[in-house]
């Protein structure tokens, strides 16, 4: 039986998506307990299904941050205007990196760079632990 405040916290996610607060973080499809949400590539960049049957915590306040921060008006005021890349939002210059260690290179994304400075931060106790989202993957029948 679905929790009864399932589908308005679906609606609530879903119009943060509508409505363009969207960060494209990931974590209401990380947080789908049934695991049938996921993240679709589109041409702004990646969005998030929900799925009808999705299943979430009572508050998606507490990890959805398009539901607490209205990031237009935020560059607005800040900044004065748009970013002119939503994935990228504003920036002053961009810079080219890489792991220097060369498994992690072959094996990661993107050069390797996220996991080498993460496994830096656990190695160097900066941080306890890391929870990274991931785009879940079908379940086979």
């Amino acid at each position: 039986m679905e929790h009864p405040q399932a589908s308005e916290i679906r609606r609530t996610l879903k119009g943060v998506i509508k409505a363009g607060l969207c960060t494209s973080c990931g974590l209401c499809v990380s947080c789908d307990q049934s695991g049938l949400s996921r993240m679709l590539d589109t041409d702004f960049g990646p969005i998030p299904y929900l799925s009808d049957k999705a299943e979430f915590s009572p508050d998606p306040g507490t990890y959805c941050p398009g539901l607490a921060i209205d990031y237009p008006d935020l560059y607005q005021k800040h900044y004065g205007q748009l970013p002119d890349n939503w994935l990228i939002g504003h920036y002053q210059k961009l810079y080219i990196a890489h792991s220097r260690d060369p498994e992690i290179r072959s094996r990661a994304s993107s050069g390797g760079v996220l996991s080498q400075v993460l496994i830096h931060l656990l190695e160097s106790d900066e941080v306890d632990a890391v929870i990274l989202a991931r785009q879940a993957f079908p379940k086979r029948i």
